[in-house]
């Protein structure tokens, strides 16, 4: 099975206990990452300060930290742990989501079986209190093409992506809150192979006041 690198970004507005959650619920996948990227967007809390710390001193070779002194955003944070991703393959988490334990192993299946640059998957939004509802994103790259020209059809925090799609589409640029979709749309016009599994994989969290 391929290796694999994940990227998160974490900033100072992130919950400590979701991020361990967030980070554990990758460290349990069945198919284990070989890296683990953290990027310090700026200045962080002393809570999550300890938790990243705690995972750092405990796994030494699997996580890279990548410290940022100010904040710049999503954009410039995802930008700087590309460039010490050491794996082919490049797995998006999100400090405050959760994925499921199969979410890899079935991604990397299917990405490899399509012969897919980047997958995604369904998601299941939630709050702290409750469900809110689970997506029905297309699967196919032609349906994905289609869509995507009227609104975002790949959850970015499910995102796993060839590290070479970066070298053939760039680096994300500073479109605050859709630099995922700016991306998306770049390469869809460098004909790069999308697709989504259908399975619910990561449960997505929502702000309850947004």
């Amino acid at each position: 099975m391929y290796k694999y690198s994940v990227l998160m970004s974490v900033y100072f507005k992130d919950d400590a206990d979701n991020l361990r959650l967030a980070i554990d619920s990758m460290l349990n996948q069945t198919v284990k990452p070989e890296q683990y990227v953290v990027v310090e967007d700026g200045k962080l809390t002393s809570e999550l300060n300890t938790v990243i710390d705690e995972y750092e001193n405990q796994y030494p070779e699997l996580f890279t930290i990548v410290k940022i002194a100010q904040n710049k955003g999503l954009a410039n944070a995802l930008n700087e742990g590309i460039k010490v991703c050491r794996n082919e393959l490049v797995a998006r988490m999100d400090a405050d989501d959760i994925s499921y334990s199969n979410r890899l192993e079935v991604q990397l299946g299917e990405l490899l079986r399509r012969d897919l640059d980047l997958i995604g998957c369904n998601i299941v939004r939630f709050t702290e209190n409750k469900i809110l509802d689970f997506s029905n994103y297309p699967t196919s790259t032609k349906a994905i093409n289609k869509s995507i020209m009227y609104t975002s059809v790949i959850a970015h925090p499910t995102w796993l992506i060839r590290r070479d799609v970066f070298n053939r589409v760039g680096l994300y640029r500073d479109f605050y809150s859709c630099e995922d979709y700016d991306f998306l749309l770049r390469s869809r016009k460098k004909e790069i192979k999308m697709g989504n599994v259908k399975d619910v994989l990561l449960k997505y969290k929502v702000n309850q006041f947004s």
